[in-house]
């Protein structure tokens, strides 16, 4: 569970990343 957890955060956190910079 936290694995996915950590995966999950970490494609939201790219996701708005490449929002913004992109």
């Amino acid at each position: 569970m936290g694995l996915l957890s950590l995966v999950e955060r970490k494609a939201f956190v790219v996701s708005i990343i490449d929002y913004v910079a992109g």
